[in-house]
């Protein structure tokens, strides 16, 4: 891994240094909303160089300061609709990453990396 990622956001009397931790911790508390989806592990292959690994969830910086573009490997309960859950993460992660922390949303990725079953 390269080193922690910042993002710069420009403010009123300056500019905001925000850590891709803090952008992680706005990924889990969505996961967190939504019980019939958890982080997985994310494959081994990815490229560091671009992107911040935090077991689930991958962050990179986009085209400027202010940007960034998330990746996240999750895994659903058995009787999701998987493409609605995923479409519905996507929207929400975008939302929280967005109003809480000011950074424009370039893309979020949704790979389904497994299903979990009840357990009985």
């Amino acid at each position: 891994m390269v080193g922690k990622i910042y993002f710069s956001v420009p403010c009123d009397d300056g500019i905001l240094k925000i850590s891709q931790d803090a952008v992680v911790s706005l990924v889990r508390n969505v996961f967190r909303e939504n019980e019939d989806v958890s982080e997985a592990s994310i494959p081994e292959a990815y490229d560091a160089e671009v992107w911040s690994a935090n077991k689930g969830i991958l962050i990179a910086g986009g085209d400027s300061d202010d940007s960034c573009r998330i990746r996240v490997y999750v895994t659903v309960a058995l009787g999701s609709a998987i493409t609605e859950r995923a479409a519905q993460i996507q929207e929400q992660i975008k939302t929280a990453v967005e109003d809480c922390a000011s950074l424009k949303v370039i893309s979020v990725d949704v790979f389904v990396a497994g299903v979990s079953f009840p357990r009985q």
